[in-house]
């Protein structure tokens, strides 16, 4: 397979990295990762897509012979610890913690039963009207959604983002940043935190 860097982007369909490195293509499946934000209800104007436009997407999903699987499926596919995916493999993923996630995508996913990852900040949960609770999340994690990680406060994580910090002060934001979060997560939910999401895509080695 040719090796395609992944790219997570709404509603796009993005190619997972399957064999870095190599300019060969084979036979392996691809997989497709959807990332959602905010699913607006027909009053709301703030941004994103339509919760008509994403029932839609399920129900292409669903007319077309995709396969919605779990994240974690597919981690361990690309790591060489479970031999194969399904043909046409779909992850859908949710980012930021935005109270649309409950209000209108769990019910769908929930409808179809298609396994979803969220990824959540801390830090704007039960924060703003428009934000998760945890009481919602703990009721999605129960019912089977797969709750990650998407940092503590959402910030651009590496060390150039921060000039004003030396590199002592960096790597203790740093290490808050990751580990309070998943803490914080696991707390809540009672599940382990295995995945992070980088806010706005920045990473490096360090990171």
């Amino acid at each position: 397979m040719r090796a395609r860097a992944l790219a997570v982007v709404v509603a796009v369909l993005v190619a997972v990295p399957l064999a870095a490195g190599s300019s060969e293509r084979d036979d392996r499946p691809d997989a497709t990762v959807l990332c959602y934000h905010i699913v607006e209800s027909p009053q709301d104007e703030r941004m994103e897509i339509s919760r008509v436009t994403f029932r839609q997407h399920l129900q292409y999903l669903e007319m077309t012979g995709y396969n919605v699987i779990p994240l974690h499926h597919l981690y361990e596919y690309v790591a060489g610890k479970r031999d194969t995916i399904p043909p046409n493999a779909v992850v859908i993923t949710i980012d930021d913690g935005w109270k649309s996630a409950y209000t209108e995508a769990f019910p769908e996913l929930q409808k179809r039963n298609f396994p979803f990852t969220l990824f959540i900040y801390p830090n704007i949960i039960g924060k703003t009207a428009i934000a998760l609770t945890w009481e919602q999340i703990r009721e999605m994690a129960e019912a089977g959604a797969d709750i990650q990680s998407h940092s503590l406060s959402h910030p651009f994580l590496t060390r150039g983002r921060h000039p004003a910090f030396d590199d002592l002060k960096y790597a203790g934001w740093l290490h808050r940043e990751l580990a309070e979060s998943r803490r914080i997560i696991e707390k809540e939910t009672g599940k382990k935190v295995r995945y992070l999401a980088y806010p706005y895509g920045d990473y490096d080695s360090r990171v």
